[in-house]
């Protein structure tokens, strides 16, 4: 199973910066790879990032996503120019087939092009509509 899953900093506080997004991807890969799934491709912006994740049927997703958050923010957060480093509660996932895993794997690649013209909400909206789906509101609060 191939989801494309987006979640923000914080109140979307622009601290994801390009010393600590390393940090934090590389946390993600660790505990992807220490519960049987693996990350496709992972990249973000200042406020929130983006990740292909392949997960076996039978995974607990949200407790994955929940130790990356919560693994990435811990130890950011031990670096002391970072000390209120946090992640948004909710996140958003998206099935991928896997014959269209290339495509998303170019939009994650690519996430600073879009964001020149593209905000947060409207991106995660128009994602959702590509996949015939809402984003409920309260994601954005």
């Amino acid at each position: 199973m191939y989801l494309h899953v987006v979640f923000s900093t914080k109140n979307r506080v622009e601290i994801l910066t390009d010393d600590i997004k390393p940090t934090a991807f590389n946390i993600f890969k660790s505990v992807a790879g220490k519960n049987e799934a693996s990350i496709i491709e992972c990249n973000g912006v200042c406020d929130h990032v983006h990740i292909l994740i392949k997960f076996k049927l039978n995974t607990n997703i949200s407790e994955i996503i929940k130790e990356m958050k919560r693994l990435s923010s811990y130890c950011i957060n031990k670096r002391s120019q970072y000390p209120y480093f946090y992640w948004q509660h909710h996140y958003a996932a998206f099935s991928v087939s896997k014959s269209n895993c290339h495509k998303v794997v170019n939009y994650i690649r690519n996430q600073q092009i879009h964001h020149k013209t593209k905000s947060f909400h409207n991106e995660l909206e128009w994602i959702a509509q590509k996949c015939n789906e809402s984003i409920d509101q309260d994601f954005f609060e």
